[in-house]
């Protein structure tokens, strides 16, 4: 409803949308409060101001308030109960999404075109489970978004370019910061981003975090990382410039092995290829007390059903006294032990859809034992 008061125009309004209602199996379900929206606008010297706008039900609340060149809003939600009312309608299977979300968030554009955005997201006994064995909690998590551009003076005001902008994550001990390198030309046919990443924290946290997109069965993961990559992207291009992750008191426990590290260290560099489907690295490195393995010339295509080239060379040595024990710690009752040094190269190439390779190794000072167990006594 619009009204002239005190020679300025003035709006206000309301929404409400209730009584949304299916039937499932012959049962009808219905959710009588689902959403509310009132606002209230005026108009001063040509430009409508809104003075607020207030969106509420029964899972979110949403406060916002200014004008096409200054805004800034805050919400609150509900997980649980926005999925306690979608599962009325919709059966989501195993999947499970709850916890409680804060946001705030302000956007200003100045005079001469200059945007900056801020905004502030924290999650509190967040829960997103796909399935029984694929689950990220968080207790309390925070997100801060920071960014500054610039856009065009005309009427559209369509942002050109994004001038600075850094994403950083916390929760508990674990922190992930991505920073924008160099300012992106939205205007060019391919913008190109190149952003530097900070990650570090509990390897058993992230793996957690991060299950719902990547899972690899039967692994777990124990330890910490301190990791460090620039990344650039644009098209269907991503080029790594360097990678190096420091792995402290690792543990990866498997389908019968243990693997224990006091200190691993990773080394990459690389490119992916979105159209040709093709991981290419120059040189990679691997150096743990036990193993260490350098891959040189890396060429790995993906096809529709799975890896169809694999190329490259490769240094290794290990210590087999300590793979063993690795091995041996993860089975009840183990057989064998062993010892020595075992190093080599290998080389793997394809040519014309055949997978080739080459493996040269040697052991110095090797030994084999037998290991038994005395009747009625365990294997340690």
């Amino acid at each position: 409803v619009g009204a002239d008061v005190e020679k300025q125009r003035r709006w206000t309004g309301h929404v409400t949308l209730t009584g949304l209602s299916a039937v499932n199996d012959g049962r009808r379900l219905s959710w009588d409060s689902p959403l509310e929206t009132r606002f209230r606008a005026h108009e001063d010297q040509s430009e409508i101001i809104v003075d607020e706008i207030l969106c509420s039900s029964d899972f979110l609340r949403l406060k916002g308030s200014g004008t096409l060149d200054e805004a800034k809003f805050q919400a609150a939600g509900d997980l649980t109960k926005l999925q306690d009312n979608i599962e009325r309608f919709i059966d989501l299977g195993h999947e499970q999404l709850a916890g409680r979300m804060q946001a705030t968030g302000a956007i200003r554009r100045d005079d001469d075109g200059r945007v900056q955005l801020t905004s502030d997201i924290t999650l509190d006994d967040f829960a997103y489970v796909v399935s029984k064995e694929t689950e990220w909690r968080e207790q309390h998590l925070e997100l801060k978004l920071t960014a500054a551009g610039q856009s065009q003076k005309a009427q559209t005001q369509k942002l050109t370019s994004i001038d600075s902008a850094q994403l950083r994550l916390n929760s508990a001990s674990d922190v992930l910061e991505l920073t924008l390198q160099q300012p992106v030309d939205l205007t060019a046919k391919e913008p190109t981003y190149a952003t530097s990443a900070k990650l570090n924290g509990l390897l058993a946290t992230w793996q957690n975090r991060l299950r719902p997109i990547v899972d690899v069965a039967n692994w777990r993961l124990a330890g910490t990382i301190d990791l460090t990559a620039d990344v650039s992207s644009h098209a269907t291009q991503i080029d790594v410039t360097q990678v190096t992750a420091t792995l402290g008191e690792l543990s990866v426990r498997g389908p019968e092995w243990l693997i224990q590290e006091p200190q691993a260290n990773l080394a990459t560099s690389g490119g992916w290829d979105g159209v040709k489907q093709t991981w290419t690295s120059p040189r990679s490195t691997l150096v743990g007390n036990a193993v260490t393995c350098e891959v040189n010339n890396l060429v790995c295509v993906l096809g529709k059903s799975g890896l169809t080239k694999l190329a490259g060379d490769a240094k290794y040595r290990a210590d087999l006294k300590q793979v063993s024990k690795w091995k041996n710690q993860a089975l009840a009752t183990p057989s064998y032990f062993v010892g020595g040094t075992l190093s080599g190269t290998a080389t793997v190439t394809d040519q014309s859809d055949v997978l080739s390779g080459n493996l040269d190794g040697q052991v110095d000072q090797f030994e084999l034992f037998q290991l038994r167990v005395a009747s009625g006594q365990q294997s340690k």
